[in-house]
């Protein structure tokens, strides 16, 4: 095997895929290697686009095969979302227009949120509301008295100590 360029400055991935490339020869190079210090625009619809405009934007600014991969949280309850648009939950960076995307998507997620707890719990809309607008966090057993959780379990242990 060549020298293979694993599209990531996460030591974490560099370890997994030393482990399935161990045995085949050439070394694994990554982002920082290489000096290679841009961050390929991930604008895709899918994970598969993604890591293909990845693969495809590093291999051309080092000239070595390259690996990409894309990841992100698909949550069933809320139709497979955030999905591709993971990452863009944990802060929002960019232009004007991009903050503007992130802000609609992160509306769009509470509305659907606030639908899915209308339909199946016994919070009032002026509860959901006020538990969506902002952070709010919830005990265990506030949770089971909005109706959000059926039913709180207990530890043996828990019980016993009461």
């Amino acid at each position: 095997m060549t020298d293979l360029l694993i599209a990531t400055r996460n030591a974490g991935k560099l370890r997994e895929f030393t482990a399935i490339f161990d045995g085949l020869g050439g070394s694994l190079r990554t982002l920082d290697d290489v000096g290679i210090a841009d961050d390929v625009e991930e604008t895709g619809s899918t994970f598969a686009e993604n890591a293909r405009m990845k693969a495809e934007s590093y291999m051309r600014l080092s000239g070595l095969v390259t690996l990409a991969d894309d990841s992100g949280l698909e949550v069933a309850a809320l139709n497979g979302a955030p999905g591709i648009y993971s990452a863009r939950y944990g802060g929002v960076q960019g232009q004007a227009a991009d903050i503007e995307i992130a802000a609609r998507e992160i509306l769009r997620m509470r509305d659907l949120i606030n639908e899915i707890l209308r339909r199946h719990t016994r919070l009032t809309d002026e509860q959901i509301d006020k538990f969506t607008d902002r952070d709010f966090y919830m005990t265990a057993q506030e949770a089971a008295e909005y109706g959000v959780v059926d039913q709180v379990l207990e530890s043996t242990e828990d019980r016993e100590n009461k």
